[in-house]
């Protein structure tokens, strides 16, 4: 991940390693925010960035491999209210 949240990945299956180069667009937020779970349940890994003073929270929900914006995954944003 860099420094600004621009993120590239490896897909890891039972067989083989594959690079994915960029799936993930920065959003401007700095990188020690950053924290990757699955919000929702349906078992892919989602996208969180968390403010360190006010505790509020910007969501991207994995939408899997849609090719989107540059990137080799499709994202999801559900900002903070």
């Amino acid at each position: 991940m860099d420094p600004n949240g621009r993120t590239v990945g490896w897909l890891n299956t039972a067989s083989s390693l594959t690079a994915l180069n960029q799936i993930k667009v920065s959003v401007g937020f700095d990188r020690p925010n950053h924290r990757w779970a699955d919000v929702n349940g349906d078992g892919l890994v989602d996208f969180i960035w968390v403010d360190k003073h006010t505790g509020n929270v910007e969501f991207w929900e994995n939408n899997w491999f849609t090719p989107s914006i540059g990137s080799s995954m499709n994202w999801i944003g559900y900002p903070s209210s």
